[in-house]
């Protein structure tokens, strides 16, 4: 099922890099000679803030952004979707995640540096 999930989204990713990808960040300090290296996507192959919604328990939630992160390097593979919200951080949510490391392990410094070019 994992294994699934992670061709699933590689095919998913292999579509999205023909649009404007950005490097989030390459973390080369904590890691030397390695690297982990963190880039955005977005799902709809244009950077156009626009409205999504997405069902969060009893009602849905609205976001700005739909973005594919991916991670690669010497800590794992990470594939996600990021429903990145602009006014409100705290709503922005994972609405799918696979690779050999979780969402836990983007930094926190990438996603701010997406807020900040985006929002």
């Amino acid at each position: 099922m994992k294994l699934s999930l992670v061709l699933a989204f590689s095919s998913i990713f292999s579509a999205a890099n023909a649009g404007d990808t950005i490097v989030l960040m390459v973390d080369e300090l904590e890691l030397p000679p390695y690297t982990q290296e963190w880039f955005a996507t977005p799902a709809d192959g244009n950077w156009t803030r626009g409205t999504g919604l997405i069902e969060k328990g009893s009602g849905f939630g609205a976001f700005d952004f739909e973005i594919y992160i991916r991670g690669s390097g010497k800590i794992g593979d990470f594939y996600g979707v990021l429903a990145l919200h602009c006014d409100e951080p705290e709503r922005s949510s994972w609405l799918a995640a696979a690779g050999s490391i979780s969402e836990d392990y983007v930094p926190p410094e990438a996603i701010a540096k997406l807020r900040q070019e985006l929002c």
